[in-house]
C-alpha cells in the first residue's frame, strides 16, 4: 500500500463540527450538494478550513457547479451520479479556461459491486484526477455498505483512487494490509455519524489516530 493515506471526510453541513473535523488534521471535507440526501450542504455550514474542501454532485448542471465552486471556495469536484465522458471534457475544458479554476481536480465515484465494474474506469481514464470507489446501492451515498475489498485486484489503470463505502471506526488495520500501488486515501461518511451530517469527532480521531499509528509501522 502508499503510506501516509489522505483522509477525506465526507457529508458534513454544521460548521461547529466542521471545524472539530477540521481540527484532526484530516486533508478534504466534503460538501454534498445533492438536494435529495438528508447531509446536503447549505451557505450556513461555510467556513474556513484547513483542510481543502470537495463538492459532491450528482448530475449537475457545468453552470451550478462553477458557481458552487466559487462560493464554498472548493478544490475539487467529486461527480457522483451518472456523468458521462463527453460532460467531464466540457467541464474541463470549461475550468481550464478559467485562470481562477484551473487548480480544480475532477474525481468520478464509481459503483462497486462485482471485479466487472472496474471495466467502466477506462472510458474516464484520462480525464479524472481521481477515482472514488464507493459500494454500489440502490441509494446515492452513505449506504453505510462495503463492497468486497479483495476486487480492488482487478483494477489496474494508473489513475488514483480512495476507497469509500461503509469504512468504520474498525477498519484501520484491515485498510493499512490492502495491497495496491494506485490506493491514495479513504473516504469516511456514514458509519462516523452521530446522525446524518453530524460526524462523531471520537470515531473520527480513533480512526485517524489508529491509520497514522499502522502506516508509521511499515515506513
Amino acid at each position: 500500500m502508499n503510506t501516509h493515506l489522505i483522509t477525506k471526510v465526507c457529508g458534513l453541513n454544521q460548521a461547529e463540527n466542521m471545524l472539530d473535523v477540521d481540527k484532526l488534521g484530516v486533508n478534504y471535507i466534503g460538501l454534498i450538494f445533492y438536494p435529495k440526501s438528508p447531509r446536503f450542504v447549505t451557505p450556513k455550514s461555510l467556513t474556513p478550513t484547513k483542510a481543502k474542501k470537495v463538492g459532491v454532485f450528482v448530475n449537475t448542471d457545468i453552470n451550478e457547479i462553477l458557481n458552487q465552486i466559487k462560493s464554498y471556495n472548493l478544490s475539487a469536484v467529486q461527480l457522483h451520479g451518472q456523468e458521462s465522458v463527453e460532460f467531464i471534457k466540457e467541464l474541463r475544458e470549461t475550468i481550464l479556461n478559467d485562470p481562477e479554476l484551473s487548480f480544480i481536480e475532477i474525481w468520478k465515484a464509481i459503483a462497486i459491486k462485482n471485479k466487472s465494474d472496474f471495466e467502466q474506469c477506462s472510458a474516464y481514464e484520462h480525464d479524472v484526477d481521481k477515482f472514488v470507489f464507493d459500494t454500489k446501492a440502490k441509494v446515492l451515498g452513505g449506504s453505510g455498505l462495503k463492497f468486497d475489498w479483495a476486487n480492488l485486484e482487478a483494477y489496474n489503470l494508473s489513475t488514483n483512487f480512495l476507497l469509500s463505502g461503509g469504512i468504520s471506526a474498525e477498519d484501520a488495520v484491515k485498510i493499512s494490509q490492502i495491497q495496491h500501488s494506485k490506493l491514495i486515501g479513504v473516504d469516511l461518511n456514514s458509519k462516523f455519524e452521530l446522525q446524518p451530517g453530524l460526524k462523531d469527532i471520537k470515531r473520527l480521531s480513533i480512526f485517524t489516530s489508529q491509520l497514522k499509528t499502522y502506516e508509521n509501522s511499515i515506513v
